[in-house]
């Protein structure tokens, strides 16, 4: 028999296959300064894993493309679940699919109340090829299909890793923010297929009723997640328009300040910190400095401090000058200079990419259509 070599778990959890996979080590909690240790490792007021922090913690990480933002997610993902065994939610979208070096662990939520479909799109849109439909339940270990964002967080489990595509229909958002203290006024969801021309509920924020679903019922175990392109979900230049975006992060930023004492952590990645809204910066307690070819803040520089920190602990740029695979992990009075493995695609994905598109899903419109004696809507894709 193989002996298992140090380091790893032989009840072969998903992180401990992913780390195999990919040739990642084991953690080791030896930094001298705490920004990194305190943030990953999550414990309980019952507990003493040697961390200041109780609780549900954030950061905010920002970068260039091509800094390798989306592949440090997915370590970041990899050690929440081995130092942590807590679910890992990552935001899915119908632009990207960041998250396929991990389709193997991947439990994909898709709605049940909208009709989905997946294809493969190639990297480079001139290259053919060949079979452009995506059979799910070939690419990914499971595919699950929820009612609402309650139903998603009731299925989630520790230890795994889940990628959630929104619901379209927004099913269940009314009744959880009109249920909420977090929101301060009633907010309509107006699917695509229900609006007139702009009118529409942005899909991207079904992701304010998920959160607020979270904290307002449970189950509270560990959840962290895992928001790609975030300047998309909390813009800095958001309005009180007719979608109440403005209202909406005001909400999210009071769920990122309690999600602390409901072990629900809220992790960030964006090109520009200044794209992101500050109501949410403001909250944020860890910020992350990517390798993108510039500069890490620095005092010797005379750079400012982010919104909702007072100092910047690094004297000088240590980062400019390093490759992907490096980043500085810092607070207001310490850093850690850290590396992370690369989490490469499998070979079939390097020159593809997976596209889930949802739109309305005609059978329970039909139903609704025979139901009521009326006609049914147009559809909608994401």
């Amino acid at each position: 028999m193989e002996e298992t070599p140090p380091g790893w778990n032989n009840k072969r959890t998903d992180a401990d296959e992913i780390r195999r996979r990919f040739g990642i080590a084991a953690f080791e909690d030896n930094y001298e300064f705490r920004p990194y240790p305190d943030c990953l490792v999550h414990e309980t007021a019952t507990e003493d894993r040697g961390t200041s922090q109780v609780g549900g913690t954030n950061w905010l990480a920002t970068g260039e493309k091509g800094s390798g933002k989306s592949t440090w997610g997915l370590y970041w993902a990899t050690r929440l679940m081995e130092v942590n065994n807590e679910a890992v939610v990552w935001r899915g979208s119908s632009s990207r699919s960041e998250w396929l070096p991990l389709k193997v662990w991947t439990r994909l939520f898709l709605p049940a109340n909208a009709e989905s479909s997946a294809s493969w799109k190639p990297r480079d849109i001139r290259a053919d090829l060949d079979g452009d439909e995506a059979d799910l339940e070939e690419v990914v270990r499971e595919v699950i299909y929820y009612e609402d964002p309650r139903d998603i967080n009731e299925q989630l489990e520790p230890g795994t890793f889940n990628v959630v595509y929104p619901d379209p229909s927004f099913s269940g958002c009314a009744e959880i923010v009109a249920e909420s203290d977090y929101m301060e006024q009633p907010v309509e969801w107006v699917p695509k297929w229900e609006a007139d021309q702009g009118d529409a509920t942005p899909l991207i924020h079904w992701w304010f009723a998920w959160s607020i679903a979270k904290v307002e019922y449970g189950p509270y175990d560990w959840v962290s997640l895992l928001f790609d392109e975030t300047a998309d979900w909390v813009p800095q230049s958001a309005r009180a328009d007719q979608h109440e975006t403005f209202a909406k992060i005001g909400a999210l930023r009071r769920v990122l300040a309690d999600s602390r004492k409901f072990y629900f952590s809220l992790y960030f990645l964006a090109h520009h910190e200044e794209n992101l809204h500050s109501k949410i910066r403001r909250t944020i307690q860890w910020r992350i400095s990517m390798p993108d070819g510039t500069a890490n803040p620095a005092r010797e520089n005379n750079d400012r401090p982010p919104v909702g920190f007072n100092a910047i602990p690094m004297i000088r740029d240590q980062l400019s000058r390093r490759p992907v695979g490096n980043l500085i992990f810092w607070n207001e009075t310490s850093f850690n200079k850290v590396r992370w493995d690369e989490i490469a695609e499998f070979s079939e994905d390097e020159r593809r990419w997976l596209k889930i598109s949802l739109s309305q899903d005609y059978a329970r419109a039909r139903s609704g259509v025979e139901a009521t004696g009326g006609e049914g809507g147009a559809s909608a894709d994401d």
